[in-house]
């Protein structure tokens, strides 16, 4: 029997968690493109023809999201499959832009180019599945940074901090999180000292969005770049903020769990349901204001032992999202597609 050749196909950068998922899957070839501004957000699909040439000949294509899927026409045959990590944001996009559910429905038709999705969350699953009819399989994300050190942080119980951590900040919903933190504190329900760890360099765009400097570090809203060195503000930390526009699955919430952190989330966030087996109040089902702060209200105001409590059942919650119980899942949904 002749082995199967297996080929990852990304742009720009591989998401680590996506990296560890594609090695247990037994894949060693990637293929990684770069965007171009100049024909940015044309970037992929005017060049598909050209990249297609680079990754012809392979069994099984996985695609990291949908980025690479203008290649799909070019590479894609009877004989060959193509999987998808369902990490995207695309049905962000698809729901509000018709010129963009035209060309994943038409013009790169993914029903008749996609063999299966891996969906990283229910949510995913479902949004997917009101414009595809390809098969879809899920299998939640996981954190890639080390559980058991994690694990073993202390939790800040007194000063019940907030921390967001986090990339793109429109779909994060960066700016929903800061007005919300704002009116908090400006209506008493917060605490004057407590802080809110902004992580992920977020700046420039609240700078843009007219958020005064002056103001964010009056109310203790504390802007951080991206770093890998996160512990010194996981352990300052109680709550994991989570407002999201669109967010799939969270790795930064798991990870926050295990550090013993409570998350608070928007409706769109995919990790919402086991966050809701827990503490319902803690999934907020819209972005009014009003609604936020009702949540946030019941949630700050329990008492020391009550959030103790609820800190501890996430964190050993977290232990189902660890790297190696995480994998299994991949695996497990990855053998059941290639049939191995």
């Amino acid at each position: 029997m002749i082995a199967k050749r297996f080929l990852a196909i990304y742009m720009d950068v591989i998401h680590p968690t996506s990296k560890l998922i594609a090695r247990e899957f037994g894949i060693e070839n990637f293929f990684c493109y770069r965007r171009s501004k100049l024909l940015h957000p044309y970037s992929t699909t005017l060049r598909a023809p050209f990249l297609a040439k680079n990754v012809e000949g392979y069994d099984i294509y996985l695609l990291e999201g949908l980025t690479p899927a203008p290649l799909l026409p070019f590479i894609k045959n009877q004989k060959n499959q193509v999987v998808v990590i369902g990490n995207s944001h695309e049905p962000f996009f698809i729901e509000r832009n018709w010129m963009r559910r035209v060309f994943f429905t038409d013009l790169v038709n993914l029903n008749k180019y996609v063999d299966h999705m891996i969906a990283v969350s229910k949510m995913i699953k479902e949004d997917f599945e009101k414009y595809f009819k390809f098969d879809i399989k899920v299998a939640e994300l996981f954190m890639h940074r080390d559980y058991r050190k994690l694990s073993k942080l202390p939790v800040n119980l007194e000063r019940r901090n907030f921390i967001f951590i986090g990339v793109n900040p429109f779909l994060k919903g960066v700016d929903i999180m800061v007005d919300a933190f704002l009116r908090l504190k400006k209506k008493g329900i917060i605490k004057d000292d407590t802080k809110f760890y902004l992580i992920g360099g977020h700046e420039n765009y609240l700078e843009r969005r007219g958020y005064k400097k002056e103001i964010l570090q009056r109310y203790k809203i504390v802007t951080l770049p991206a770093t890998p060195n996160l512990e010194e503000y996981l352990k300052d930390s109680l709550f994991q903020f989570h407002l999201a526009r669109y967010e799939p699955n969270a790795v930064a919430i798991m990870e926050g769990m295990a550090s013993g952190h409570i998350p608070i989330v928007s409706y769109k966030t995919g990790n919402k349901d086991f966050i809701a087996q827990i503490n319902s109040d803690l999934v907020i089902d819209s972005f009014d204001m009003g609604d936020i702060e009702k949540h946030v209200k019941k949630i700050v105001e329990l008492s020391e032992e009550e959030l103790r409590n609820l800190s501890l059942r996430f964190r050993r919650m977290s232990a189902f999202y660890s790297t190696e119980v995480g994998l299994k899942r991949w695996k497990k949904a990855w053998h059941e597609i290639v049939k191995e």
